[in-house]
């Protein structure tokens, strides 16, 4: 995988998020070049991600956080979307568009 970067979850301890309610948690994405970063309460939890909504549920699905996360940008607070975390963890992006085409005989 050269020259590729890969998503960097935070590593710190996420804070106590008790208050957060159990029907849906408001996340901010933040736009840093050609990739994205998910905050929470001013806190960044993905950073350096092409896929922002499955990386921000596999973050949050670790202290079993298991509602539905919705995400604003986080300049114009405007809704962009909302992501069922148990179900988005589970899914990845995958790209086969570099793979050699076969040549059939």
């Amino acid at each position: 995988m050269r020259g590729r970067k890969r998503c960097v979850t935070s590593k710190m301890s996420l804070p106590d998020w008790s208050h957060i309610g159990k029907n849906q948690v408001i996340a901010y994405l933040h736009v840093t070049g050609r990739r994205y970063a998910v905050s929470i309460d001013g806190q960044r939890i993905v950073e350096d991600s092409r896929d922002p909504e499955c990386d921000a549920a596999r973050a949050l699905l670790a202290p079993n956080i298991t509602s539905m996360v919705k995400l604003l940008d986080a300049n114009t607070g405007m809704h962009r979307s909302t992501v069922n975390i148990e179900k988005a963890a589970q899914l990845r992006t995958y790209d086969d568009s570099l793979k050699p085409v076969p040549i059939l005989d």
